[in-house]
């Protein structure tokens, strides 16, 4: 007999063409809001220091989408940079190929 808190996962053996079945832990199932990794809005776990905690996660969160939005907007200022230097740059020689053909001619 198991306990409620335990449940099943399906494992399928390539090689054996088998399936068994292995019992998993419940850890992160909330008892009352049935939901994994987390709770409900209205469960009645969530304490305040979750809620803290939440909150300085998602700071965290926004801290470093920021730093990798501002490393993105570096980096395509720098490679919009080096694109308008070798369009300049291609430019340049196109026109001293023209006149090295006109002076052939």
């Amino acid at each position: 007999m198991t306990k409620a808190t335990e449940f099943y996962t399906e494992l399928y053996d390539a090689k054996t063409e088998n399936v068994r079945v292995r019992p998993t832990s419940a850890h992160g199932l909330c008892p009352e809001c049935k939901r994994w990794s987390g709770h409900e809005v209205a469960c009645s776990k969530v304490t305040l220091e979750d809620v803290a905690n939440l909150l300085k996660q998602s700071r965290k969160n926004e801290q470093h989408a920021r730093d990798r939005a501002a490393n993105w907007l570096s980096q395509l200022q720098r490679l919009t940079g080096k694109l308008a230097i070798l369009r300049h740059e291609n430019n340049r020689l196109r026109k001293a190929n023209e006149q090295l053909r006109a002076e052939k001619s």
